[in-house]
């Protein structure tokens, strides 16, 4: 659903003006929490525990075209779980469905490797959103105040330099979390012989369209990854 920015801000201007003046103004509620462990893309609000005179009403990511002239209001999903899908794309049901497609040097002291990824799922319900890769390597640089780790190259360690976003999904500390371990961190085929103290991780976005970063089923995608490698030997 697309408006003109005029009245798209207008709108968004009257909803808070509507809610935030509302009942009992002394009366003051928690607002939705985003839980970091759930690499802050975990939305954990629950309308009926609002007892206040504030409450969401929607939460939205706004996408503003090229020349500011027009934007769009995209729902975020309320997702409860991420699923670690790793051994599914390696080792069953489907054995190549995660393929280093190009590897070569940038010229800039870097590697860029192409990775693909391909949704081989024949039902709907099965179309993936938010699908990342995640890159881990151990981690030198922390952040005291946050008690995580990342990697940071100027202190020799590997790093992902084109990064879409960073997360804590998934990481070391995580490993057996959920059914079958499939909420936390799997040693992968591809993985080196020691397995990375990160705690704090790059990833590139994985999706077949623009609209809500959704992965359709029968669909490949292939990223490319732009790596400083770690100082030194490593296996």
């Amino acid at each position: 659903m697309r408006y003109s920015i005029h009245a798209g801000i207008l709108l968004v201007m009257v909803a808070l003006l509507s809610s935030g003046c509302s009942g009992d103004s002394g009366s003051v509620t928690q607002p939705p929490v985003l839980d970091p462990q759930q690499g802050n893309s975990l939305l954990t609000a629950n309308l009926s525990d609002y007892n206040g005179s504030h409450m969401l009403w929607s939460y939205h990511e706004i996408h503003v075209n090229e020349d500011h002239s027009d934007f769009e209001l995209i729902p975020v999903r309320l997702a409860n779980d991420h699923w670690n899908i790793l051994n599914l794309l390696e080792d069953g049901p489907c054995q190549e469905c995660l393929q280093i497609t190009g590897f070569e040097q940038s010229g800039y002291g870097t590697l860029l490797v192409d990775v693909g990824i391909t949704n081989y799922f024949t039902s709907q319900t099965m179309t993936g959103f938010d699908v990342r890769g995640i890159v881990m390597f151990d981690a030198s640089h922390e952040f005291p105040e946050a008690g995580l780790m990342v990697p940071d190259r100027s202190l020799g360690d590997g790093e992902l330099i084109n990064a879409d976003g960073y997360t804590t999904l998934f990481n070391i500390t995580t490993e057996g979390s959920g059914p079958g371990g499939l909420q936390g961190y799997l040693e992968g085929n591809m993985a080196t012989a020691e397995i990375p103290d990160a705690t704090l991780n790059p990833f590139k976005r994985y999706q077949s369209t623009s609209s809500r970063r959704m992965f359709k089923i029968g669909e490949s995608v292939t990223r490319t990854y732009e790596i400083d490698m770690p100082d030194g030997e490593f296996v």
